[in-house]
């Protein structure tokens, strides 16, 4: 299991933030992640390998005027 804004998502495999990320409805190129409280760099994202027992938070930035 990996909690993924408050809430438990069921992980079967290790598999690269930005496939998480698209796996859940979250379009990589616009937010910013922090996994276990630690910011993870977008350039990273298909290279780190999100594994059970995780935490992450998904902060996306709306624009407005």
């Amino acid at each position: 299991m990996v909690t993924i804004n408050g809430k438990k998502v069921s992980l079967k495999k290790e598999v690269s933030l930005y496939s998480f990320l698209e796996n859940n409805n979250y379009n990589p190129k616009l937010v910013v992640i922090e996994v276990d409280k630690n910011l993870v760099k977008r350039e990273e994202y298909k290279f780190f390998q999100v594994k059970d027992n995780m935490n992450i938070e998904v902060f996306s930035f709306i624009g407005g005027g």
